[in-house]
């Protein structure tokens, strides 16, 4: 990529998980223009959902029947450490939040949503997550030729290249 190719923004996949219709119908309504949007009532059809699809962010009600959002959150990372999670609630409580972010999500929203929060949260998290995608891919790029390859597997330097007189020499 040189400096004067535009990055082409990835359309992101957001899943709302909420078991109130009407929540899941406003934030699609805000997200669909801009975010592929997948929905579940519960953390079991969220469970499912990540089963079948690749998520990039998952925006978690933590007041549901059955299973809270913050138990369901773990079972999120553990399906993919890489999906963010936003957790939702309608009550303001700051031991929900912090407890929250110690589970691993991303951060915390209270009901009702303000369209302009909820559009910079999305953006903020697609385009941590599309950071992070970068990062691993050229991570995995470098590993097999780099330094690190020929270094951890007892090859040498063969990976090194450099014009300075000192490296020509080595």
């Amino acid at each position: 990529m040189t400096a004067e190719t535009p990055r082409v923004a990835q359309r992101g996949t957001v899943l709302v998980v909420d078991d109130e219709e009407g929540v899941r119908a406003s934030v699609r309504a805000i997200l669909e223009g801009t975010c592929d949007v997948l929905e579940a009532e519960n953390g079991a059809q969220a469970l499912d959902v990540l089963g079948t699809h690749e998520v990039d962010l998952v925006m978690l009600d933590q007041r549901m029947p059955g299973e809270a959002g913050i138990d369901v959150l773990p079972r999120v990372k553990a399906a993919d450490p890489t999906t963010i999670v936003v957790l939702a609630t309608a009550v303001r409580d700051v031991r929900t939040a912090v407890e929250a972010l110690k589970r691993g999500a991303y951060d915390y929203l209270t009901k009702p949503f303000d369209v302009d929060d909820i559009l910079m949260l999305v953006q903020r998290a697609l385009e941590k997550r599309a950071l992070e995608r970068e990062v691993l891919g050229l991570r995995s790029a470098l590993v097999p030729t780099g330094f690190e390859a020929g270094w951890s597997a007892g090859r040498g330097f063969e990976g090194i290249v450099g014009r300075q007189p000192e490296m020509v020499r080595i």
